[in-house]
Protein backbone atom coordinates (compact mmCIF):
# COMPACT_ATOMS: atom_id res chain seq x y z
CA UNK A 1 0.00 0.00 0.00
CA UNK A 2 2.47 2.43 0.71
CA UNK A 3 4.58 1.43 -2.19
CA UNK A 4 1.08 2.52 -4.38
CA UNK A 5 0.78 6.14 -2.79
CA UNK A 6 4.79 6.76 -3.54
CA UNK A 7 4.04 6.03 -6.61
CA UNK A 8 0.91 7.75 -6.82
CA UNK A 9 2.77 10.72 -5.61
CA UNK A 10 5.46 10.24 -8.00
CA UNK A 11 3.07 10.28 -11.19
CA UNK A 12 0.74 13.62 -9.42
CA UNK A 13 4.49 15.14 -9.56
CA UNK A 14 5.56 13.85 -12.85
CA UNK A 15 2.40 15.31 -14.43
CA UNK A 16 2.52 18.63 -12.42
CA UNK A 17 6.40 19.12 -13.98
CA UNK A 18 5.11 18.31 -17.34
CA UNK A 19 2.13 21.36 -16.74
CA UNK A 20 4.76 23.47 -15.87
CA UNK A 21 7.22 22.34 -18.36
CA UNK A 22 4.52 22.78 -21.19
CA UNK A 23 2.95 26.11 -19.97
CA UNK A 24 6.61 27.67 -20.17
CA UNK A 25 7.03 26.51 -23.65
CA UNK A 26 4.14 27.78 -24.52
CA UNK A 27 5.24 31.12 -23.20
CA UNK A 28 8.20 30.33 -24.96
CA UNK A 29 6.47 29.86 -28.28
CA UNK A 30 4.47 32.96 -27.87
CA UNK A 31 7.59 34.80 -27.70
CA UNK A 32 8.68 33.26 -30.84
CA UNK A 33 5.76 34.32 -32.34
CA UNK A 34 6.29 38.00 -31.68
CA UNK A 35 9.65 37.80 -32.63
CA UNK A 36 8.69 36.48 -36.05
CA UNK A 37 5.84 38.55 -37.02
CA UNK A 38 6.14 40.59 -40.28
CA UNK A 39 7.54 44.45 -40.26
CA UNK A 40 4.12 45.51 -41.02
CA UNK A 41 2.75 44.18 -37.84
CA UNK A 42 5.61 45.12 -35.79
CA UNK A 43 5.93 48.73 -37.58
CA UNK A 44 1.69 48.91 -36.70
CA UNK A 45 2.74 48.29 -33.29
CA UNK A 46 5.69 51.07 -32.95
CA UNK A 47 2.98 53.38 -34.56
CA UNK A 48 1.03 53.70 -31.72
CA UNK A 49 3.86 54.91 -29.42
CA UNK A 50 5.23 57.94 -28.60
CA UNK A 51 8.43 58.45 -30.72
CA UNK A 52 10.84 58.02 -27.51
CA UNK A 53 9.36 54.64 -26.50
CA UNK A 54 9.49 53.16 -29.91
CA UNK A 55 13.01 53.97 -30.23
CA UNK A 56 13.38 52.13 -27.19
CA UNK A 57 12.38 48.58 -28.47
CA UNK A 58 15.70 49.02 -30.39
CA UNK A 59 17.72 47.62 -27.32
CA UNK A 60 15.48 43.82 -28.33
CA UNK A 61 17.77 42.84 -30.62
CA UNK A 62 19.55 43.59 -34.18
CA UNK A 63 16.25 42.75 -36.16
CA UNK A 64 14.39 45.88 -33.77
CA UNK A 65 17.47 48.60 -33.76
CA UNK A 66 16.26 50.44 -36.73
CA UNK A 67 12.42 49.49 -37.23
CA UNK A 68 11.11 52.52 -35.46
CA UNK A 69 12.74 54.59 -38.26
CA UNK A 70 10.44 53.36 -40.72
CA UNK A 71 7.12 53.97 -38.74
CA UNK A 72 4.77 56.55 -40.39
CA UNK A 73 3.56 58.11 -37.28
CA UNK A 74 5.67 60.44 -35.38
CA UNK A 75 4.90 61.76 -32.15
CA UNK A 76 6.88 63.52 -29.68
CA UNK A 77 4.83 64.55 -26.65
CA UNK A 78 6.10 62.22 -24.21
CA UNK A 79 5.40 63.67 -20.97
CA UNK A 80 8.28 62.92 -19.43
CA UNK A 81 10.03 65.13 -21.31
CA UNK A 82 8.87 67.84 -19.11
CA UNK A 83 10.04 65.70 -15.74
CA UNK A 84 13.39 65.07 -17.10
CA UNK A 85 14.52 67.57 -19.65
CA UNK A 86 14.72 71.29 -20.56
CA UNK A 87 13.13 72.25 -23.80
CA UNK A 88 16.30 72.26 -25.54
CA UNK A 89 16.68 68.70 -24.82
CA UNK A 90 13.60 67.96 -26.37
CA UNK A 91 14.27 70.03 -29.43
CA UNK A 92 17.98 68.65 -29.70
CA UNK A 93 15.65 64.78 -29.14
CA UNK A 94 13.74 65.94 -32.42
CA UNK A 95 16.79 66.57 -34.23
CA UNK A 96 18.68 63.69 -34.18
CA UNK A 97 15.30 61.50 -34.26
CA UNK A 98 14.66 62.93 -37.83
CA UNK A 99 18.09 63.05 -38.82
CA UNK A 100 18.03 58.94 -38.13
CA UNK A 101 14.38 58.56 -39.81
CA UNK A 102 14.53 56.86 -43.09
CA UNK A 103 10.66 55.77 -44.03
CA UNK A 104 9.73 57.50 -47.60
CA UNK A 105 6.28 58.88 -46.08
CA UNK A 106 4.79 60.24 -42.60
CA UNK A 107 1.11 59.74 -42.10
CA UNK A 108 1.35 61.35 -38.84
CA UNK A 109 3.73 63.98 -37.15
CA UNK A 110 2.77 65.50 -34.03
CA UNK A 111 4.84 67.81 -32.07
CA UNK A 112 3.53 68.84 -28.52
CA UNK A 113 6.02 71.31 -26.19
CA UNK A 114 6.16 74.71 -24.75
CA UNK A 115 7.15 76.85 -27.61
CA UNK A 116 9.54 79.69 -27.58
CA UNK A 117 10.19 81.90 -30.52
CA UNK A 118 14.30 81.02 -30.34
CA UNK A 119 13.18 77.67 -31.70
CA UNK A 120 11.37 79.15 -34.87
CA UNK A 121 13.83 78.04 -37.42
CA UNK A 122 14.36 74.35 -35.68
CA UNK A 123 10.61 73.89 -35.85
CA UNK A 124 10.63 75.27 -39.60
CA UNK A 125 13.20 72.16 -40.21
CA UNK A 126 11.13 70.12 -38.67
CA UNK A 127 8.13 70.87 -40.61
CA UNK A 128 9.66 71.22 -43.60
CA UNK A 129 11.01 67.96 -43.09
CA UNK A 130 7.17 65.96 -42.36
CA UNK A 131 6.00 68.06 -46.05
CA UNK A 132 8.91 66.47 -47.56
CA UNK A 133 7.38 63.15 -46.61
CA UNK A 134 4.16 63.89 -47.77
CA UNK A 135 2.80 63.78 -44.15
CA UNK A 136 -1.31 63.34 -44.01
CA UNK A 137 -1.58 64.83 -40.26
CA UNK A 138 -0.13 67.14 -39.22
CA UNK A 139 -0.54 68.58 -35.26
CA UNK A 140 1.92 71.28 -33.77
CA UNK A 141 0.27 71.69 -30.25
CA UNK A 142 2.50 74.81 -28.63
CA UNK A 143 0.25 75.71 -26.02
CA UNK A 144 0.66 75.35 -22.52
CA UNK A 145 -2.65 74.98 -21.26
CA UNK A 146 -5.17 76.66 -19.76
CA UNK A 147 -2.89 79.70 -18.49
CA UNK A 148 -1.98 81.06 -21.67
CA UNK A 149 -3.38 84.28 -23.43
CA UNK A 150 -3.36 84.07 -27.23
CA UNK A 151 -2.37 87.73 -27.21
CA UNK A 152 0.86 87.59 -24.95
CA UNK A 153 3.98 85.98 -26.28
CA UNK A 154 5.08 85.02 -29.95
CA UNK A 155 2.99 82.93 -31.50
CA UNK A 156 4.47 80.57 -33.58
CA UNK A 157 4.35 81.92 -37.82
CA UNK A 158 3.69 79.12 -39.55
CA UNK A 159 5.79 78.72 -43.26
CA UNK A 160 4.16 79.33 -46.36
CA UNK A 161 4.56 76.46 -47.90
CA UNK A 162 2.53 74.57 -44.79
CA UNK A 163 -0.50 77.10 -46.03
CA UNK A 164 -0.14 75.10 -49.84
CA UNK A 165 0.16 71.93 -48.76
CA UNK A 166 -1.82 69.29 -50.98
CA UNK A 167 -1.41 66.22 -49.17
CA UNK A 168 -2.69 66.88 -45.64
CA UNK A 169 -6.34 65.77 -44.70
CA UNK A 170 -6.23 66.97 -40.72
CA UNK A 171 -4.31 69.92 -39.37
CA UNK A 172 -4.03 70.93 -35.94
CA UNK A 173 -2.53 74.25 -34.73
CA UNK A 174 -2.33 75.45 -31.10
CA UNK A 175 -0.59 78.73 -30.46
CA UNK A 176 0.59 79.07 -34.22
CA UNK A 177 0.00 82.32 -36.46
CA UNK A 178 -1.31 82.18 -39.91
CA UNK A 179 0.29 85.18 -41.99
CA UNK A 180 -0.54 84.62 -45.84
CA UNK A 181 1.78 85.92 -48.31
CA UNK A 182 0.18 84.21 -51.14
CA UNK A 183 -3.27 82.10 -51.49
CA UNK A 184 -4.24 79.21 -48.93
CA UNK A 185 -4.46 75.54 -50.74
CA UNK A 186 -5.14 72.51 -48.41
CA UNK A 187 -7.37 70.80 -51.22
CA UNK A 188 -7.06 67.67 -49.82
CA UNK A 189 -7.81 68.70 -46.02
CA UNK A 190 -10.85 67.02 -44.32
CA UNK A 191 -10.64 68.73 -40.53
CA UNK A 192 -9.04 72.07 -38.83
CA UNK A 193 -8.36 73.08 -35.38
CA UNK A 194 -7.27 76.19 -34.21
CA UNK A 195 -6.64 76.98 -30.57
CA UNK A 196 -5.28 79.93 -28.66
CA UNK A 197 -4.90 81.25 -32.46
CA UNK A 198 -5.60 85.32 -33.18
CA UNK A 199 -7.56 84.81 -36.31
CA UNK A 200 -9.74 88.22 -38.02
CA UNK A 201 -12.93 87.68 -40.32
CA UNK A 202 -11.07 87.73 -43.57
CA UNK A 203 -8.35 85.08 -42.78
CA UNK A 204 -11.01 82.56 -42.01
CA UNK A 205 -12.96 83.04 -45.18
CA UNK A 206 -9.63 82.63 -47.06
CA UNK A 207 -9.32 79.66 -45.53
CA UNK A 208 -12.72 78.38 -45.95
CA UNK A 209 -12.46 78.95 -49.71
CA UNK A 210 -8.74 77.55 -50.12
CA UNK A 211 -10.01 74.42 -48.37
CA UNK A 212 -12.61 72.80 -50.61
CA UNK A 213 -13.04 69.65 -48.77
CA UNK A 214 -12.78 70.76 -45.54
CA UNK A 215 -15.48 69.05 -43.60
CA UNK A 216 -14.81 69.90 -39.47
CA UNK A 217 -13.84 73.24 -38.28
CA UNK A 218 -12.99 73.61 -34.73
CA UNK A 219 -11.89 76.68 -33.06
CA UNK A 220 -10.66 76.70 -29.29
CA UNK A 221 -9.47 80.06 -27.62
CA UNK A 222 -9.16 81.95 -30.87
CA UNK A 223 -10.19 85.70 -30.98
CA UNK A 224 -10.66 88.50 -33.61
CA UNK A 225 -13.69 87.23 -34.97
CA UNK A 226 -16.74 89.37 -35.87
CA UNK A 227 -18.67 87.41 -38.14
CA UNK A 228 -18.31 83.87 -39.47
CA UNK A 229 -19.28 83.63 -42.55
CA UNK A 230 -19.42 80.03 -43.83
CA UNK A 231 -20.48 79.14 -47.17
CA UNK A 232 -18.99 76.31 -48.25
CA UNK A 233 -21.33 73.18 -49.49
CA UNK A 234 -18.92 70.40 -47.52
CA UNK A 235 -18.15 72.06 -44.22
CA UNK A 236 -21.02 70.26 -41.76
CA UNK A 237 -19.40 70.50 -38.60
CA UNK A 238 -18.65 73.73 -36.40
CA UNK A 239 -17.45 73.98 -33.30
CA UNK A 240 -16.43 77.03 -30.93
CA UNK A 241 -14.83 76.27 -27.50
CA UNK A 242 -14.27 79.17 -25.43
CA UNK A 243 -14.31 81.79 -27.68
CA UNK A 244 -13.78 85.56 -25.67
CA UNK A 245 -14.22 89.24 -26.31
CA UNK A 246 -12.23 91.80 -24.49
CA UNK A 247 -15.72 93.88 -25.26
CA UNK A 248 -19.11 93.62 -23.61
CA UNK A 249 -22.04 91.51 -23.85
CA UNK A 250 -23.43 94.52 -26.16
CA UNK A 251 -21.06 92.77 -28.51
CA UNK A 252 -21.74 89.61 -30.63
CA UNK A 253 -20.30 87.21 -33.05
CA UNK A 254 -22.14 86.95 -36.33
CA UNK A 255 -22.31 82.94 -37.44
CA UNK A 256 -23.83 81.97 -40.96
CA UNK A 257 -23.14 78.78 -42.11
CA UNK A 258 -26.69 77.48 -44.25
CA UNK A 259 -24.97 74.15 -44.59
CA UNK A 260 -23.79 73.65 -41.40
CA UNK A 261 -25.19 70.19 -40.24
CA UNK A 262 -24.12 69.96 -36.43
CA UNK A 263 -22.57 73.17 -34.10
CA UNK A 264 -21.63 72.89 -30.64
CA UNK A 265 -20.81 75.70 -28.54
CA UNK A 266 -18.31 74.95 -25.67
CA UNK A 267 -17.14 76.03 -22.46
CA UNK A 268 -16.67 79.99 -21.53
CA UNK A 269 -18.88 82.61 -23.83
CA UNK A 270 -18.76 86.36 -22.65
CA UNK A 271 -20.12 87.66 -25.83
CA UNK A 272 -23.81 87.73 -27.60
CA UNK A 273 -23.52 84.95 -30.27
CA UNK A 274 -25.92 85.33 -33.71
CA UNK A 275 -27.01 82.50 -35.43
CA UNK A 276 -28.34 83.02 -38.73
CA UNK A 277 -29.24 81.35 -41.74
CA UNK A 278 -28.62 77.84 -40.44
CA UNK A 279 -31.77 75.66 -42.28
CA UNK A 280 -29.43 72.38 -42.64
CA UNK A 281 -28.51 72.72 -38.85
CA UNK A 282 -29.95 68.92 -37.38
CA UNK A 283 -27.68 68.79 -34.04
CA UNK A 284 -26.67 70.95 -31.74
CA UNK A 285 -24.95 71.56 -28.47
CA UNK A 286 -24.39 74.11 -26.42
CA UNK A 287 -22.52 73.37 -22.95
CA UNK A 288 -21.12 76.68 -22.51
CA UNK A 289 -19.94 78.27 -18.85
CA UNK A 290 -21.05 81.87 -17.69
CA UNK A 291 -17.75 83.91 -16.38
CA UNK A 292 -18.69 86.10 -13.31
CA UNK A 293 -15.80 88.26 -12.93
CA UNK A 294 -17.53 90.59 -10.55
CA UNK A 295 -20.07 89.01 -8.09
CA UNK A 296 -21.81 92.48 -7.89
CA UNK A 297 -22.51 92.18 -11.48
CA UNK A 298 -24.35 88.54 -10.82
CA UNK A 299 -27.64 89.81 -11.58
CA UNK A 300 -26.53 91.92 -14.78
CA UNK A 301 -24.33 89.20 -16.49
CA UNK A 302 -26.99 86.18 -15.51
CA UNK A 303 -29.47 89.00 -17.49
CA UNK A 304 -27.22 89.28 -20.30
CA UNK A 305 -26.73 85.30 -20.54
CA UNK A 306 -30.14 84.66 -20.09
CA UNK A 307 -30.64 87.19 -23.76
CA UNK A 308 -28.09 85.40 -25.36
CA UNK A 309 -29.70 81.64 -24.73
CA UNK A 310 -33.02 82.96 -25.63
CA UNK A 311 -31.77 84.36 -28.96
CA UNK A 312 -30.17 81.12 -29.49
CA UNK A 313 -32.93 78.64 -29.25
CA UNK A 314 -35.73 80.98 -31.00
CA UNK A 315 -32.93 80.04 -33.99
CA UNK A 316 -32.52 76.52 -32.83
CA UNK A 317 -35.96 75.82 -33.06
CA UNK A 318 -35.81 73.23 -36.01
CA UNK A 319 -33.06 70.87 -34.85
CA UNK A 320 -33.82 67.55 -34.44
CA UNK A 321 -31.33 66.84 -31.45
CA UNK A 322 -30.37 69.56 -28.90
CA UNK A 323 -28.10 69.46 -26.04
CA UNK A 324 -28.12 71.82 -23.14
CA UNK A 325 -25.22 72.05 -20.54
CA UNK A 326 -25.79 72.59 -16.78
CA UNK A 327 -25.36 76.42 -17.42
CA UNK A 328 -28.00 77.10 -19.57
CA UNK A 329 -30.34 75.15 -17.59
CA UNK A 330 -29.54 77.46 -15.23
CA UNK A 331 -29.76 80.76 -17.13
Amino acid sequence: MEDSGNTSDESTSSSKRQKISGDSGNTDEGLDRISVLPDSVLLYILSLLPTKEAIKTGILSKRWAYLWTSVPNLDFSDPNFEESEDEDGFVNFVDRTLILYGGSRIKRFRVVFEYREWFASRVDLWIRFAARKNVEELILEFAEGDNLDPLDGDPYLLPQHVLTNGSVTNLSFSFCRINPHGSISWRSLKSLSLSYMPLNDNLVHDIITGSPSLEVLDLYECCGLRKLNITSENLKKLTLRDYYSSSDLNSALEISAPNIQSLSILGILNRRCHLMNMPSLIDATLQFQIMIDNILDEYNVYEGYHNILRVILETLQHVKVLRIGIWCIQV
